[in-house]
């Protein structure tokens, strides 16, 4: 054995050995943000911490292993941010079980509802609000700057969001369905489906 293999092992026990010390102190934290913060879950793995903005009244409930990348170093898909989950007072995020969220954020300002075996690619972004008004004199408003409207969004079992995919307010997306990656998601998509683009559009089916 050459002695740059020797030190390519070398390095690859090392950094398996920071990925595995990572993950047990970013679970950590994790687990005691989540617990601060009223968050039911099941268990969970975390690689990197994720930013929580919960308001008082929201509802948060997160099933059994959840599996969170707010790490860049540790993704494949090289996004260098963390998850954020923004849940607004009296809203409701749902998270089913073995769903796997990377570098993704998630605005709740209603509610967003998310099956099991779901995974989130690199970058997505889910929102249930317009943030703003569409109409301009609201906009500038200070009293109705911010009332923007609101429609739940659902998101079914065994559904994969490619990386850097939007979704809007009001939308469903069946059982399933598989969303190519930079899609913007502004309607409804039915089950076993394949959709991409902007606006995403059908492509296929799965089976």
């Amino acid at each position: 054995m050459t002695i740059q293999k020797i030190f390519f092992y070398t390095y690859k026990v090392f950094e398996q050995l920071s990925l595995k010390i990572s993950i047990l102190s970013c679970g950590f934290w994790t687990r005691k943000k989540f617990y601060f913060n009223n968050i039911s879950y099941g268990s969970l793995t975390s690689i990197g911490i994720p930013i929580l903005k919960i308001s008082l009244g929201a509802k948060v409930i997160c099933g059994d292993n959840l599996y969170i990348r707010s790490c860049g170093k540790y993704t494949d898909t090289a996004e260098n941010r963390r998850c954020k989950f923004i849940v607004g007072k009296d809203a409701f995020l749902r998270i089913g079980s073995n769903v796997g969220i990377t570098a993704s954020t998630i605005v709740c300002k209603k509610s967003v509802l998310i099956g099991d075996n779901v995974l989130i690619g690199g970058g997505c972004f889910i929102f249930d609000t317009n943030f703003h008004p569409i109409k301009s004199g609201d906009r500038i408003n200070p009293l109705t700057s911010n009332n923007g409207e609101k429609k739940s969004v659902i998101i079914g079992d065994n559904v994969f969001l490619g990386s850097s995919c939007i979704i809007c307010k009001g939308v469903t997306i069946g059982e399933n369905a598989v969303i190519a990656a930079g899609s913007v998601v502004v309607k409804d998509i039915p089950a076993n489906e394949v959709w991409g683009g902007n606006p995403a559009r059908f492509i296929k089916t799965t089976c």
